[in-house]
C-alpha cells in the first residue's frame, strides 16, 4: 500500500506543474487524494490496535471522499462539456465532505459506522466496522459521480479526434482499474480485510505517467484548446453566432450581440429570425458546403450595414449540430467599390468623347496633307486614338466580367499578337532594332489584354535604353504545355524603382510613371494563369509563360528586323 501512495504522490507532483491549466489542477489534486487514501490505508495495516486502525480509517476517508469529486470535476474541466463554477464544485463535494466528517463521530453517532471492531484472520488483524446507513448512501453517491465522470470522458472520446480522443479513452481505463477493484472488494470477492483498491491505483498512476509521456496529457487538452478559442472569438471584431438547426441562437460573441442591439444574455435562446430577420433569410438558405454571401443588416442606429456572411455547418459525433455564422463588415469596401465603378464609367465616357474629337480632327487634316510624308504622322495619331477607343471598350467588357467573379479567359493567338507588337514598335521607334522569332500560330489561354503585356515590355525596353540604337529580341516557343515568350534587351537593366514596385506588388504615386507598366504586365500575366520572371544580368530578360490552348502548335517563322 505504501508503494501505491508513493506512485500516486510522484505522479501528482509531476502533474502539479500544469496547475495553470484548470484540468491539470484537478488531476493533480486527484492524485494527492489517492495518496492520502493509499497512505492512510498502509498506515492502518502497520497498526495492530483498534485506536490506530480507527484513526487511519478516518484519515483514509478524507481521500476516499475527495476522489470521486475530483474525478468528476476533472472530467468536466478536461472536455469542457459542463461549465464549472466554485458553487457547483462545492455542491458536488458537500455530501462526501459530510460522510468524511461522519467517520470522526462514529460509532458514537452511528451514521457511517454503527460499531467498530477488530477481526483476526490468517493474514493478520483487520479493521471490521459495522456499516451504518450513511455508508451505503456514500457508496451509491460515489459510484454515481464515477459514472458521471466516465460519461463525460466517453462524450469527449466521441466528439474529438486524434490525441484528445486517445487521452480521453486512456483516462477511462485509468479510472476503470481501481473502481473495478473496489467493486469486487465490496462484493466480497477478496479475503476479509484486504482491499485491493489502493494497489489498483498503482496501475492507474503508471497509466497516467505513460499518457503524460506518449499522448502529451494536459499539454494539449481540449480544455486548453477551448479556452484559447473562446478568448479568440470573444476578442474578434467580427460578429459570430452559433445556431441550432432550427435557427435558435445558442451562443454569440460581444460583437454579435452588438449587431443585434441586444445583450448576450437576452440574445441566447432567441430565434435568429426574431433578432436579425434580414440575416436569418441569408444564413438559412440551403447550401451544400461552407459559403459566403452578402447580408444587408439594419444596425441599431438605423443605418444599413453590409456584411459578408460565412455560414459553416458543424456536428459533433452525430450528437449535436448546427451552423456557425461569421460576419465581416464590408460596408466601407462596398461603398468604395461603388464610387470607383462610377468614377471608372465617368472617366471612360469622357475619355471616349475626347478621343473621338482627336479622331475627328485627324480626318480634317487629311485633305490638307501635301504628300505621304505629311500624312504619315496623321495616320499614326489616328491609329493610336482608335486603339485607345478599342481599349476603353475592352476595359468595359472586362470590368463587367470581373463583376461576375470569373476570369475573362479565352483563346488568344499569341503569334499574331507578337507580330503586331513588333510592327508597332518598329514604327514608333525607328531608331530601335526589334527582332521577332515566333511560330506562325501559337494559341494560348489568357485575357484579352495580352497585347498590352508585350507592348509594355518592348516599349519599356526601348525607352529605358541608355544608347542611341536599342536592340530588343522577342522569342516565343511552345514547351511543356505552355507558351514561353522572352523579351531581351541590351540596355542597363531594370531600374531600381520598377524592381521596388514589382517587389511591393503595389504602385505609389512616386513610382507610377516608371513602374506602373511592369506592374500592370505582372497583373495581366497572373490573371491569365501565367507566370513572369525578370532577370537583369547584361541587360534585362523578361520571361513570360502562359498556358497553351488545346491543339496549339505551329511552324516557326523567320526573324524580322527593324
Amino acid at each position: 500500500m505504501a508503494v501505491a501512495a508513493a506512485v500516486a504522490c510522484a505522479v501528482g507532483v509531476a502533474l502539479w506543474r500544469h496547475r495553470e491549466d484548470e484540468s491539470g489542477v484537478y488531476l493533480a489534486l486527484l492524485l494527492f487524494a489517492l495518496t492520502v487514501w493509499s497512505g492512510a490505508y498502509a498506515a492502518g495495516y502497520a497498526r495492530a490496535d483498534l485506536a490506530g486502525k480507527l484513526l487511519a480509517s478516518r484519515v483514509a476517508y478524507v481521500g476516499v471522499g475527495l476522489t470521486p469529486v475530483l474525478w468528476t470535476v476533472f472530467a468536466a474541466s478536461y472536455g469542457r462539456q459542463v461549465r464549472l463554477t466554485r458553487g457547483r464544485v462545492l455542491a458536488v463535494a458537500a455530501p462526501l465532505v459530510v460522510t468524511a466528517a461522519a467517520t470522526w463521530v462514529s460509532p458514537a453517532v452511528p451514521l457511517m459506522w454503527a460499531a467498530v471492531r477488530l477481526e483476526a484472520t490468517a493474514t493478520g488483524v483487520y479493521f471490521a466496522p459495522v456499516y451504518g446507513p450513511l455508508f451505503w448512501l456514500h457508496a451509491v453517491y460515489s459510484y454515481l459521480l464515477l459514472l458521471v465522470g466516465s460519461v463525460l470522458f466517453a462524450a469527449t472520446v466521441v466528439s474529438t479526434t486524434g490525441t484528445h480522443r486517445a487521452q480521453a479513452a486512456g483516462l477511462l481505463c485509468v479510472v476503470a482499474v481501481p473502481w473495478l477493484a473496489n467493486a469486487t472488494y465490496l462484493g466480497g470477492l477478496f479475503p476479509p480485510g484486504f482491499d485491493p483498491t489502493p494497489l489498483a491505483f498503482v496501475v492507474s498512476g503508471l497509466l497516467i505517467a505513460a499518457m503524460r509521456l506518449n499522448y502529451r496529457l494536459l499539454d494539449a487538452s481540449p480544455a486548453t484548446r477551448g479556452v484559447a478559442r473562446d478568448a479568440a472569438v470573444e476578442g474578434m471584431d467580427d460578429p459570430v453566432f452559433v445556431l441550432r438547426e432550427d435557427g435558435t441562437v445558442t451562443d454569440c460573441n460581444p460583437a454579435g450581440a452588438a449587431v443585434a442591439g441586444s445583450t448576450r444574455r437576452e440574445l441566447l435562446g432567441r430565434p435568429l429570425a426574431d433578432a436579425l430577420p434580414d440575416l436569418h433569410e441569408v444564413v438559412t438558405a440551403p447550401v451544400d458546403a461552407d459559403h459566403e454571401r452578402p447580408a444587408y443588416v439594419r444596425s441599431t442606429d438605423g443605418g444599413d450595414r453590409v456584411y459578408d456572411a460565412r455560414v459553416s455547418r458543424f456536428s459533433r459525433g452525430g450528437l449535436v449540430g448546427g451552423r456557425i455564422v461569421t460576419l465581416r463588415d464590408v460596408t466601407e469596401r462596398r461603398r468604395h467599390e461603388r464610387r470607383l465603378s462610377v468614377l471608372n464609367r465617368v472617366l471612360r465616357h469622357d475619355l471616349r468623347n475626347d478621343i473621338n474629337v482627336v479622331v475627328g480632327y485627324t480626318e480634317l487634316l487629311d485633305p490638307v496633307a501635301d504628300d505621304a510624308a505629311d500624312l504619315r504622322p496623321v495616320e499614326r495619331i489616328r491609329e493610336r486614338a482608335e486603339g485607345m477607343l478599342t481599349l476603353t471598350e475592352k476595359v468595359r467588357e472586362v470590368e463587367a466580367t470581373l463583376d461576375t467573379g470569373e476570369k475573362p479567359l479565352g483563346v488568344v493567338e499569341l503569334g499574331g499578337v507578337l507580330r503586331d507588337v513588333a510592327s508597332a514598335a518598329r514604327a514608333d521607334f525607328p531608331e530601335a532594332t526589334v527582332e521577332l522569332d515566333a511560330p506562325d500560330s501559337l494559341p494560348v489561354r489568357g485575357i484579352e489584354f495580352l497585347d498590352s503585356v508585350f507592348d509594355n515590355l518592348v516599349e519599356n525596353a526601348i525607352e529605358h535604353h541608355d544608347g542611341d540604337h536599342p536592340h530588343v529580341r522577342v522569342t516565343a516557343r511552345q514547351a511543356d504545355g505552355c507558351a514561353e515568350v522572352t523579351v531581351t534587351d541590351d540596355g542597363p537593366g531594370l531600374p531600381e524603382s520598377e524592381r521596388r514596385a514589382l517587389a511591393c506588388d503595389r504602385e505609389s504615386q512616386l513610382e507610377h510613371a516608371s513602374g506602373f507598366g511592369l506592374w500592370l504586365v505582372t497583373w495581366l500575366v497572373e490573371e491569365s494563369d501565367g507566370d513572369i520572371r525578370f532577370d537583369t544580368d547584361d541587360g534585362t530578360t523578361v520571361t513570360v509563360r502562359l498556358p497553351a490552348a488545346d491543339g496549339g502548335s505551329g511552324s516557326r517563322s523567320g526573324s524580322g528586323r527593324g
